[in-house]
């Protein structure tokens, strides 16, 4: 009887293992598919934040651009009772606080893209600094306002510009 008792233990343990395995590899499948879904979702919401980020960060860099363009600092800086040289000051110091200020976007776009948006910031002061030095220092501001704009206007490549033309292309890529 002992053997007989056995072998009805056998019989009844193997569909018994056979069931935990089973359920074990189905939960085991079930949980794991759970997680990719996870990790799935979670690269989505992750992906979406990069993109907003870097949609972002040029947006501050095409208003960049715009505040630096030359008729709007000047739109926005000149004083009728300044004089050239306070003017010229004003305008620089405006456009390294603005880059200053727009810094952090160097981490959301490329290389590239920072490069030329930091060459445009530097071509802005050199020409600033290029026509203020043939303004009078003592001349009434709007002396030297004229002659930037007017150099501007003579201009065919604009600094300003080019750097914007890349934030547009490199913006598009990501859309």
């Amino acid at each position: 009887m002992d053997s007989l008792a056995y072998y009805e233990v056998l019989l009844l343990t193997i569909p018994v293992i056979a069931l935990f395995l089973a359920i074990y590899v189905l939960f085991r499948q079930f949980f794991q598919n759970q997680l990719k879904v996870q990790i799935a979702q979670m690269s989505k919401t992750h992906g979406d934040s990069v993109v907003r980020l870097k949609l972002h960060a040029y947006e501050r860099l095409m208003l960049f651009c715009e505040r630096i363009e030359m008729k709007n600092l000047i739109g926005r800086l000149h004083q009728s009772e300044m004089k050239s040289r306070d003017l010229k000051a004003t305008l620089i110091m405006a456009v390294h606080q603005e880059f200053e200020y727009n810094l952090s976007q160097q981490l959301y776009v490329s290389s590239q893209l920072w490069q030329i948006v930091e060459l445009a910031k530097m071509q802005m002061i050199e020409i600033i600094t290029h026509i203020g030095a043939t303004v009078k220092d003592d001349a009434p501001a709007s002396d030297l306002s004229n002659t930037l704009l007017s150099y501007f206007q003579t201009q065919k490549q604009n600094p300003v510009e080019t750097a914007k033309a890349a934030i547009r292309q490199e913006s598009g890529l990501l859309l």
